[in-house]
């Protein structure tokens, strides 16, 4: 696409007839000193909408950059203020209807008013106007960090090669030590991301902001309840008595500061005040944990991570939780509990190894749907995740729901830890007939000295009764002993114990033999049967 040298109004009137094609992107102000910018896309005999919905991050007055490039053979890219426009309506824009049969296209610029009068207070500076562009292709990536934590950078390049470019970071004038695409911020605030692409005769470059945090603030009460740290995508976020509330209808409300996963455990305590009881229709407020800080919405599983939503069913809450990866959707949990519909609730996410246990109140959820879960699917590369909270209602009738967030902790204060059992004195050999001790103990870190259950399994898969912690095994083979102890927690320890169990080394007594037994316990004693089966003897010989 080329510009011709001179550059002036093209044809196109927007009450009349259409004479011209193209692309057309016009200013709105608001009240409230953001821009509204819209789209035309105009193609012969048709106008094509295009909004970009995101008129709050534009001031009123300000730079703008426009850049349209050529892409495929007859598409185009859009970037606006470096940022480039994605929604799929960009596909009906055709490279074609923007050139003229030379192949050039044409920049101008009017104003308008609905009310017919003449706008003369706009003014427009025309700084540059190129036909050179470059791409540098960067994936989406948080835009929020924590302070000195390191922050890995995406590689960017060169559309259509992979050609890398370098990245710079600056705080403010200061330019931050870039290594391997990666660096630690120091301080709180605003950092620039720069990535440059200098071949000797194009320059070209595309910027991001990164908002640094301190994350002990995200815990903190007075963080969390000040309302300019949610952003809210429909409904309310106001504070409360007791802490922060988040209601309103088909809305989603996204906590703004990341969470830590760096202690093992974080933990939510919330008060769902109101819930429309409604079996007949879905109706329901999801809490999140999500990995991403630019998404739209956490409903419809919007942005990997986990997911618990509630239901008011009867005067019962149904709590269900799933969780997302760009593998696909794994639910953890369906099933309608046995917790108040109104009232204070928690919900607990500790890691343990790779994996994590997840409690909603005092109720662990379990499963092997859980046991697959990794605790890296939570948390984006800086190990943040996000809280989000949204309703929804299948008919569109409102929800009512209304969840105070009444804290975020990272610390544990629930007993997880289940008892110690020690079966040293059980052993792992017996002899048919012979008397088995089956003996254990468990000790537990709150509730000191627990009782532990016993159960014996013999050869053949039965169980056998044990009397005094005693079982006599009548066959030979292998028993299993089974030790459980349980906490006043719920916490549960269980302990297998084999036993191989031989047959006996001498046959039972035989009546009438003089050597029949000598299993005594007294050598002596044997030693004067023997002498006197030997007298028996010298007397018979004696009587021949």
């Amino acid at each position: 696409m080329s510009m011709p040298n001179e550059i002036y109004g093209a044809t196109y009137q927007f009450e009349s007839t259409i004479t011209a094609t193209g692309f057309i992107m016009w200013f709105t102000p608001n009240s409230n000193g953001t821009m509204t910018v819209n789209m035309l896309n105009v193609e012969t005999g048709r106008f094509d909408f295009m909004a970009l919905g995101d008129s709050s991050t534009y001031s009123t007055t300000g730079n703008f950059k426009i850049d349209i490039y050529r892409k495929g053979e007859n598409n185009i890219a859009l970037f606006f203020n470096d940022v480039e426009y994605t929604k799929s309506s960009i596909n009906d824009v055709h490279y074609e209807d923007l050139i003229d049969e030379n192949g050039y296209t044409y920049f101008s610029y009017d104003s308008y008013s609905d009310s017919g009068e003449s706008i003369d207070n706009t003014v427009i500076y025309v700084y540059d106007v190129k036909d050179e562009f470059v791409n540098i292709e960067v994936a989406d990536f948080s835009k929020i960090a924590v302070k000195n934590r390191a922050v890995k950078l995406p590689k960017g390049k060169v559309d259509d090669s992979s050609e890398f470019v370098s990245a710079k970071v600056y705080f403010g004038e200061t330019e931050l030590t870039v290594e391997n695409w990666t660096f630690t911020p120091t301080e709180v605030g605003e950092y620039t991301i720069v990535y440059v692409y200098d071949d000797g005769t194009v320059v070209a470059d595309r910027t991001f902001v990164i908002s640094v945090v301190d994350s002990s603030l995200s815990l903190e009460n007075s963080y969390l309840n000040n309302t300019a740290n949610w952003v809210v995508g429909g409904g309310n976020v106001t504070t409360g008595e007791n802490g922060v509330v988040v209601s309103g209808t088909m809305g989603y409300q996204y906590y703004n500061a990341p969470l830590l996963m760096d202690n093992g455990y974080l933990g939510l305590s919330f008060d769902i005040n109101a819930l429309t009881n409604n079996s007949e229709y879905d109706q329901w407020v999801m809490i999140a944990f999500v990995t991403s800080g630019t998404f739209t919405s956490p409903a419809g599983f919007a942005a990997d991570g986990l997911y618990f939503w509630f239901t008011n069913n009867s005067g019962y809450l149904t709590v269900n939780s799933a969780y997302k990866t760009a593998i696909g959707i794994e639910y953890l949990m369906q099933e309608t509990t046995t917790l108040s519909t109104l009232g204070s609730h928690t919900i607990g996410i500790m890691v343990d190894g790779e994996g994590v246990r997840l409690f909603v109140d005092t109720v662990e959820i379990t499963g092997e749907a859980v046991r697959r879960m990794y605790a890296s699917d939570m948390v984006n590369s800086n190990n943040c995740t996000y809280l989000a909270i949204t309703e929804y209602s299948a008919d569109g009738t409102p929800s009512n729901a209304e969840v105070c967030i009444t804290g975020i902790t990272d610390i544990n204060d629930r007993d997880i830890t289940a008892p110690v059992i020690d079966y040293a004195g059980t052993q792992t050999t017996a002899t048919v007939g012979d008397e088995v001790v089956v003996n254990a103990t468990a000790t537990d870190n709150v509730d000191g000295e627990v009782f532990v259950a016993v159960s014996v399994i013999d050869p053949d898969g039965e169980e056998i009764s044990i009397i005094n912690g005693k079982f006599v095994p009548e066959k030979e083979g292998d028993y299993v002993v089974l030790f459980t102890a349980v906490d006043a927690s719920g916490n549960i320890a269980e302990e297998r114990v084999q036993i191989t169990v031989n047959k006996a080394s001498v046959e039972s007594d035989k009546k009438g033999g003089c050597l029949g037994n000598l299993n005594g316990s007294s050598i002596i004693w044997t030693m004067l049967m023997f002498a006197g089966c030997l007298v028996v003897l010298a007397k018979k010989n004696s009587e021949r």
